[in-house]
């Protein structure tokens, strides 16, 4: 049963994922790690792929946005958005290459968006 007004929290995971990388605090990965997982297996999405996606953005792809942003609301929000347009658009050309059924990116992502930038503006 899925929730409609229940985020699944990539944005913020992937904010701690980013945090816990540069702390380097291997039980913060640990557990994000293991909720990743569980994220995963609960909406039907390829094992590790989220894990994978965020590795690949950490370290090509956050640096150079880094650098060009200053404002740290900004590069928060950034980050949320990047956590769910840059796996969809991730997941969409594994789908392409693999042939394997396109993801679907609906109106519910935007709402998940907003709230995730509240929360991880609190973190």
């Amino acid at each position: 049963m899925h929730y409609l007004y229940l985020p699944p929290l990539f944005g913020v995971l992937f904010f701690l994922y980013i945090r816990a990388l540069d702390r380097h605090s291997s039980f913060a990965f640990f557990v994000i790690v293991v909720l990743l997982i569980i994220a995963e297996t609960a909406k039907g999405y390829l094992l590790l792929s989220t894990l994978f996606f965020y590795t690949v953005s950490y370290f090509l792809i956050l640096p150079r946005i880094k650098s060009i942003v200053s404002c740290h609301l900004c590069l928060n929000a950034i980050i949320v958005l990047l956590a769910y347009v840059g796996y969809w658009a991730f997941t969409a050309l594994f789908a392409n290459m693999f042939a394997l059924p396109l993801p679907q990116l609906d109106f519910k992502v935007i709402f998940y968006m907003m709230i995730e930038f509240f929360l991880v503006g609190l973190l």
